[in-house]
């Protein structure tokens, strides 16, 4: 910290010292007794020399003896930026994001050589569509993985059997009908089934699969398919044709075949190794972030928590631990290939040991906050009786205690605070060697009356042993598991294992004697009050689950530890198996190799969403009495019914957006099979229209709408920039190739830099459609007199470039019209409807009452949360985050969309969703309880039910507010006074503690992370209640009068 902010800032408890701990230094297994500090002293160090360079610096700065003058200025101004520029190529050129556009800018440029060159064009026949090759190119691009290249060539793979398949059928189907003279009636069945049908399929797979990846292979397919629909005359006539097909198809070939290439010979991207930088890049934040939030919790401040560096570790731990899940993916199709999958499984596993480790971290960072907020309630809290005046935290001490209490019964009792300790360590190593004097073991407890005495009680004890394990789990995250790239190598060091095994079982056994001096105190407080007691209570609850989660970070340490040492013995082993390919062998069913997506934060690219896309309707479904039930069962045998019933699929919105699509291309391909339109069609190019469509349209208006502009805009720059190009180049094919690769290189920055994908790519599709196009023309590579009407062999740049820009823009305005006219799907519907179901889905799960599964004998009772259904919990929280999104670029009468009030409302039920998750995970680690835990259960199980059924109320209550969008009651019960009755009672078990020997203090745990997660669960549930009120206001007279 800064003097200033020193000197301002009042800390919570005196900034002294921790008493000595037994730390064990990792790398040795050495057991030392030093003070140390669990933050990075260089760090400090580095804020010290620049605060100290700040206070050195003049307060008026020296101004120069020779002004410098605009002339000179300007000299120096041109000497240095040209300097500035090179530089700036030099590192982007050498950057992973520069490489990438420059491999995908020399994919383009080759592909453009089938249309200049002409020993290649003769390669593809004749025709005026070889531009097919670049727009292939633009889709498929080469800035991939190896593995996601493969993965990607599979799916192309299948995108070209498939339109292959679809093109073959429209001939058949025309040939078929024609030579039963009934044309006609052949055209419309040919519409209904290749385009309505076969693009309409499209649309529900990459809907469905919302995969980047099925995407461009959907996309790839609807290009021949489009194609051959309107271009091909044997469709048309009635006769099967290979000439088009197996063009357009062999320019597809060809264009996966240089993006292939390109990606894996030059400066191949490996997700392997992507793997390994993640596996060091999240343990090293891990790190961090756990030195933060032991820091912050042994002072109980929440600064360090609010560190730029802990801010920066939390941010980091999240995009890393984002893309974990998907590079895992792509290294999986690279292990295969290469016949490496026992690697793969073995990095499947470790991937979900940095999983559960993160959520390990944040479980004690919300023990932490949770403790934050009850110091914070203890400074305004008085309880009578018990407490005289309200002290402040920041004058609560140790020697400053209520008059009944002895000052020499707890010496040097207070929190240490991590910032002393680094000042004053700033010119020292990481383990200085200055001892500090022990102080002596309390002989008779101290009586404690406020929560933040209990606090200091447990810090002084619990303090030391948690600060050591932390240091050690510190150290051991941080040294790279990995060497440097690309090969890493394993650094992994081998007494690890057996000092973090020392370091465990010396905190549980300093824990142990912790916890039974922190409870003498506390009976000796004779607390009578029930909030007294709760406090206490919930005191010793964040207290224990915070030493709890410290030590299962540890386990799961260790975990980690084995897992990488049994990756080190399969590299060494290096054999090769290609098993995969027996794919009718079912494998070995194994917990182990199961990996939960539900962590997966997700980027927009590759999210999965496993869960049903058509949001349910809440109220389609209806409860009826015996009678009422009785009279339905004669209604379902009626044929009303039973056709009711027969149409249930086309109540899904998926299926609904898949046969609107289907009638949208419909309503573009009969223009050219009508005689009155073929003319317009052709004149206009129409058939980019179709593909356009196709790219364009969306599931829901919002969607649609985010996109319409950026398209928009980049079809008319592509069709402004065609024709500079072409006056500029004058018909010279070098010139033409040359700016061309300007142009993309333009492109693909916008698309992998800036992040401006469907822009830049229509900036690329409206310049390949009207440059490369033309010069076809030039070199009367086309059937003569179709493309005359645009110049011939004398193209019109102007006519050609104002076609293409008319014919994609109608092709983007068609998709947003049946978007919005044909069964419009509102995101905002879908996010009110989505949250509501979460909600409710939520409000069932805690209906369960979570620890009374532990009680249950019958196995085939179902438990407290499934894997499945907490996966699915989380996908429909990614949708519903994804529909916000969308829903902010739908235009209603009523106003904007308040996309910060759901944001909150998001935010809250993923921070539940986690604690969901952390009392999942302490549940399932034993299937049943102890004696001592089934003690505590049943004792407190009228407590558990009655806040079980009021946490459950309270989730209905906010998700009938949401769907009706009605005003919330301003009196609804709360959680804390249900709460409080709960930790009172398991304090009075405690003072009855002689009564229960079987109890020992683990058996706690499990209570203390419940009453941890419903505190969590009590506060989001009033942020989400107060966020409903902004948005709907508060029920009241004036709402509801009576006309």
């Amino acid at each position: 910290m800064e003097a200033g902010a020193a000197q301002t800032a009042t800390p919570r408890f005196p900034r002294r010292d921790l008493r000595q701990a037994t730390l064990i230094v990792p790398t040795t297994g050495e057991r030392l007794k030093r003070k140390f500090t669990l933050r990075d002293p260089k760090i400090f160090s580095q804020r010290t020399s620049s605060a100290n360079a700040d206070e050195r610096a003049p307060l008026i700065p020296k101004k120069d003896d020779k002004p410098v003058g605009r002339v000179q200025r300007t000299l120096q101004w041109l000497w240095k930026a040209p300097h500035a520029v090179f530089s700036w190529i030099v590192k982007f050129v050498i950057s992973r994001e520069g490489q990438g556009v420059l491999k995908c800018s020399l994919a383009y440029f080759l592909a453009t050589m089938f249309v200049f060159v002409t020993a290649l064009t003769f390669l593809l026949g004749t025709g005026d569509s070889k531009h097919l090759v670049a727009n292939f190119v633009v889709w498929f691009h080469p800035a991939r993985s190896a593995g996601s290249m493969d993965h990607g060539t599979v799916l192309a793979t299948v995108a070209f059997i498939y339109a292959a398949f679809v093109c073959y059928t429209s001939m058949g189907i025309s040939t078929f009908f024609i030579s039963q003279g009934l044309q006609n009636v052949g055209y419309a069945v040919m519409l209904i089934v290749c385009c309505g049908g076969g693009l309409g399929f499209i649309a529900w797979v990459k809907q469905r699969s919302n995969d980047v990846l099925v995407n461009v292979s959907c996309s790839l397919a609807a290009l021949p398919i489009g194609t051959v629909l309107t271009k091909d005359p044997a469709t048309r006539d009635g006769h099967f044709s290979h000439n088009n097909i197996s063009q357009v198809l062999r320019m597809m070939i060809i264009a996966i075949t240089l993006s292939t290439a390109i990606s894996l010979l030059i400066r191949p991207i490996y997700a392997r190794s992507d793997l390994y930088g993640n596996f060091i890049e999240t343990t090293d934040a891990l790190a961090d972030l756990l030195a933060s939030i032991t820091s912050g919790f042994l002072a109980g401040q929440e600064d360090d928590l609010k560190h730029p560096r802990a801010i920066e570790a939390a941010d980091k731990v999240a995009s890393v631990f984002s893309s974990l899940d998907q590079t895992l993916s792509e290294a999986r199709d690279e292990h295969y290939l290469l016949g490496t999958e026992k690697q793969y499984h073995i990095e499947q596993r470790l991937v979900q040991c940095i999983q559960r480790l993160a959520q390990d971290v944040g479980g004690l960072r919300s023990a932490a906050s949770i403790q934050f907020s009850l110091l914070q309630e203890s400074t305004s809290t008085k309880h009578d009786g018990a407490q005289g005046d309200v002290q402040s935290r920041a004058d609560l001490k140790p020697s400053a205690v209520p008059s009944n209490a002895d000052d020499s019964e707890f010496p040097g009792a207070t929190a240490g605070h991590e910032a002393s300790e680094a000042s004053s360590n700033d010119s020292t190593a990481p383990l200085p060697t200055e001892e500090i004097v022990q102080s002596p073991g309390a002989s008779e407890p101290r009586r404690l009356v406020t929560s933040a005495e209990v606090f200091s009680a447990f810090i002084e004890h619990l303090g030391p042993p948690m600060k050591s394990l932390a240091y050690t789990l510190n150290q051991i995250l941080k040294e790279l598991p990995f060497g440097p790239a690309p090969k890493y190598p394993s650094t992994l060091h081998p007494n690890f294992a057996t000092s973090l095994k020392d370091a465990l079982q010396l905190f549980a056994t300093s824990r142990k004697e912790a916890l039974d001096l922190v409870y003498r105190g506390k009976e000796a407080s004779k607390a009578g009050s029930v909030e007294i007691a709760a406090d206490f209570e919930e005191v010793a609850a964040s207290c224990g689950h915070f030493s709890s989660s410290l030590q299962d970070l540890g386990d799961n340490c260790l975990t980690y530890l084995d897992t990488l040492e049994e990756l080190n013995q399969c590299k060494e082993r290096k054999g090769r198996s290609w098993q995969w390919l027996l794919f009718w062998r079912s494998p070995k069913p194994s917990t182990e190799h199961q990996t939960v997506r539900a962590e997966s934060v997700n980027s927009a690219e590759h999210q999965d969403t496993d869960f049903p896309l058509d949001i349910p309707s809440l109220g389609t479904r209806r409860y009826h009495s015996s009678a009422m039930q009785q009279e339905m069962r004669l209604t379902q045998k009626s044929i009303r019914y039973r056709l009711w019933k027969l149409l249930r699929p086309l109540r899904r919105d998926d299926i609904r957006f898949a046969i609107k699509v289907g009638l949208g291309a419909i309503a573009l391909v009969s223009l050219a099979y009508i005689p009155q339109t073929q003319a317009f069609f052709y004149r206009w190019r129409m058939e980019w229209a179709l593909a356009t469509y196709v790219f364009v349209v969306a599931m829901t208006v919002g969607a649609a709408n985010s996109t319409v502009v950026a398209r928009l805009e980049g079809t008319a720059t592509g069709a402004i920039l065609s024709v500079i190009v072409w006056i500029i180049a004058q018909e010279n094919a070098y010139a033409l190739a040359f700016i061309g690769w300007i142009v993309s290189l333009g492109c693909f920055y916008l698309n992998l830099i800036l992040n401006q994908g469907p822009m830049s790519r229509f900036i690329l599709l409206t310049y390949n459609l009207s440059i490369l196009y033309s010069y076809s023309l030039t070199v009367q590579d086309y059937e003569g007199g179709k493309d005359d009407d645009e110049g011939g062999a004398h193209p019109e740049i102007w006519e050609i470039a104002w076609h293409r820009f008319i014919a994609v823009s109608i092709g983007i305005c068609w998709g947003l019209v049946i978007t919005q006219a044909v069964w419009p799907i509102s995101a905002r519907r879908k996010l009110k409807a989505g949250l509501s179901l979460l909600w409710l889905r939520m409000a069932l799960i805690w209906k369960r009452a979570p620890l009374s599964v532990l009680l249950e004998t019958d196995s085939s009772t179902p438990t407290y949360m499934h894997i499945a259904e907490e996966l699915r919990l989380r996908q429909l929280a990614i949708l519903l985050d994804t529909l916000r999104q969308n829903a902010e670029a739908e235009f209603m009468l009523r106003g904007p969309f308040p996309t910060e009030s759901y944001n909150t409302l998001l935010k809250c039920t993923g921070r539940m969703l986690d604690s969901f998750h952390s009392l999942s995970v302490i549940i399932t680690k034993d299937s049943k309880a102890s004696p001592g835990e089934s003690e505590i259960l049943r004792f407190t199980s009228d407590e558990r039910e009655q806040l079980a059924k009021r946490i459950s109320h309270l989730f209905s209550v906010l998700a009938s507010s949401v769907k009706l969008e009605f005003p919330l009651n301003d009196t609804l019960p709360s959680v804390e006074h249900t709460r409080d009755r709960l930790l009172a009672k398991v304090f009075h078990f405690r003072q009855e503690s002689d009564k229960h020997p079987a109890v020992v203090d683990e058996d706690f745990e499990l209570l203390y992370a419940y009453a941890l997660v419903t505190a969590q669960l009590a506060k989001e549930i009033e942020t989400a209640s107060k966020e409903l009120e902004k948005l709907y206001g508060v029920l009241s007279e004036e709402m509801l009068q009576l006309q």
